[in-house]
């Protein structure tokens, strides 16, 4: 995924019914060379109409609100719904939307929190991670009990890559050990405002302890931020015009990136071995200063738009999940800055379908044939909604 974007014309294998074996599709350069690559036709048919009939809500009743923001979520197999917020706590609901109870609290004693950014379940154990005390506490499901806290990499400072990153997001693997992702950045000397810095990820597996147990698996690009002017101050900000790494993790413990700015995915084993890789062609969304004022783009980096030297054009997507099927759900961005077009496709990059969505009803997870939306209500109380999922073929 890294490298120019030249593009070049080749004959390529084209996977979809009703093309010819051979056509002429523009690839870019830096994605031509890959190997065990499929392509697929830009306007792939669908073979499934999907239908989303929302049956649920999680905390719009019974008195439970939620903090400032919903941090993460997560549901376990028998459709029990976690919800971590800006409270520091993480509330528990019955499949069909009763409160349970909340685990956790501020503090920094065993089960508690500074913040809470991810939430996954693996087994029967729910794991909540806490960035800014660098730890994750795990907690029973049979019971709803605290288990036990694992400290993130207390070795890692015998890594000599790793004196200048900091630990980020992770995946717990199927085993219940982590992969996780180690950040760093490429700053220099004499930054002004407006410049870009750039964010890279190394990633190493840990044990159920937390101790790093591997040598470097990756070691991908993964965001961007703009040195933004605010009040007096410069700070670095994460703007949606960039590229970004987004990742998934299948129950099979394979792992799924791409970088935003390609309908690119690949696909590598846990232990960091490249697999296979699918494209599609996407004809992406012209990015103007007004485009960015009608997605929402705050003012005070709207008049930075030009010193910026922001791209030509918006990513081709904006976020990638998996679900317990193993089928990554993506969201693209296309000309109404209201909707994403989302596309539904296997592990090896086949359509199922797609189908638009607002993007205020931020899609957070899909399991058991449900979907969970974070939305708001009219007096703009945050709940999480469930939609079932009803896929017919065409």
């Amino acid at each position: 995924m890294l490298g120019r974007v030249d593009s070049i014309f080749i004959s390529v294998l084209i996977l979809c019914s009703g093309c010819s074996p051979q056509d002429e599709i523009e690839l870019p350069e830096h994605i031509r060379n890959l190997e065990n690559l499929t392509v697929y036709e830009a306007n792939e048919v669908t073979p499934f109409q999907i239908q989303l009939q929302r049956d649920q809500l999680y905390g719009e009743e019974d008195g439970v609100l939620f903090g400032s923001r919903i941090m993460d979520m997560a549901v376990d197999e028998e459709g029990c719904v976690y919800i971590a917020d800006s409270e520091k706590e993480i509330k528990v609901f019955e499949a069909e939307g009763e409160y349970v109870t909340t685990l956790g609290r501020e503090g920094d004693g065993p089960g508690e929190f500074k913040n809470i950014v991810n939430l996954q379940i693996e087994g029967n154990q729910l794991y909540a991670h806490d960035m800014t005390q660098q730890r994750v506490t795990v907690f029973s499901l049979e019971d709803l009990t605290y288990k036990t806290t694992v400290n993130i990499a207390d070795n890692r400072m015998l890594i000599g890559e790793l004196n200048d990153s900091y630990p980020s997001r992770y995946h717990v693997t199927s085993d219940g050990n982590f992969l996780i992702a180690f950040s760093y950045s490429d700053v220099t000397e004499g930054l002004r405002d407006w410049d870009r810095i750039g964010y890279s990820n190394q990633y190493y597996l840990l044990n159920q302890e937390g101790r790093i147990t591997s040598y470097k698996l990756f070691d991908l690009r993964s965001r961007s931020e703009v040195i933004v002017p605010v009040g007096g101050l410069s700070v670095g900000r994460s703007i949606g015009f960039y590229g970004r790494l987004v990742m998934g993790l299948t129950n099979n413990d394979h792992v799924l990136t791409a970088w935003t700015e390609d309908m690119l995915v690949s696909n590598h084993s846990i232990n960091g071995e490249y697999q296979r890789s699918f494209y599609y062609p996407f004809e992406r969304v012209p990015l103007t200063q007004a485009s960015a004022s009608n997605a929402g783009i705050a003012e005070f980096i709207l008049e930075g738009f030009s010193s910026m030297q922001a791209p030509e054009h918006w990513p081709s997507l904006s976020s990638l999940l998996v679900d317990d099927e193993n089928r990554i759900w993506i969201s693209t961005i296309v000309d109404n800055h209201e909707i994403y077009e989302w596309w539904v496709l296997q592990e090896t990059g086949e359509m199922i379908t797609r189908f638009e969505w607002p993007r205020d009803k931020s899609v957070q997870e899909i399991k058991n044939g449900y979907l969970y939306s974070l939305e708001r209500t009219d007096s703009e109380e945050l709940f999480i909604a469930r939609y079932k999922i009803d896929l017919d073929e065409v």
